[in-house]
């Protein structure tokens, strides 16, 4: 048994299992935005919603427990309409028992880097602790707007 193989067997790990892992990226394209133990889940229903066809506004997640620099963020930004929604995406929220409609905090017609920061913190201090991812979309010029339910 040669040392690799050696250090495998006492850590019980191979070689394929102690290669580094991939970095998450630290903001995630609304498209690509699956995990909802990541995204949260009204980033992660918007995102199906997106790739079905459905016309969802572009943007942005910024993942649960992740923080972003100014330079990212202002890349990340650089994608979307000047103006934008900052949005929570709760792991709790949009569930099929409960919605939790209202109770964060949602900015509207944020601009720059800056202000977009101030709106995030301010969404996840609406969260009082819990898991909390932000989503950040263009806005789109609205007539009307409004929620639907259904059972």
């Amino acid at each position: 048994m040669n040392h690799s193989e050696s250090h495998a067997s006492a850590t019980g790990r191979t070689a394929a299992s102690s290669a580094p892992a991939m970095p998450m990226p630290m903001i995630v394209r609304l498209h690509d935005a699956r995990d909802v133990e990541r995204c949260g889940r009204k980033a992660a229903m918007l995102a199906r919603l997106r790739r079905l066809g459905f016309d969802v506004p572009d943007g942005f997640v910024i993942p649960v427990a992740t923080s972003v620099s100014s330079g990212e963020l202002s890349r990340a930004l650089a994608s979307l309409e000047a103006s934008v929604a900052v949005r929570s995406s709760a792991l709790a929220e949009d569930l099929p028992d409960r919605s939790h409609a209202g109770q964060y905090t949602t900015h509207l017609g944020v601009q720059g880097v800056d202000a977009v920061r101030e709106a995030i913190a301010s969404c996840l201090a609406s969260s009082g602790g819990a898991p909390m991812a932000i989503l950040v979309q263009s806005m789109v010029p609205a007539e009307a707007a409004g929620v639907a339910f259904s059972a």
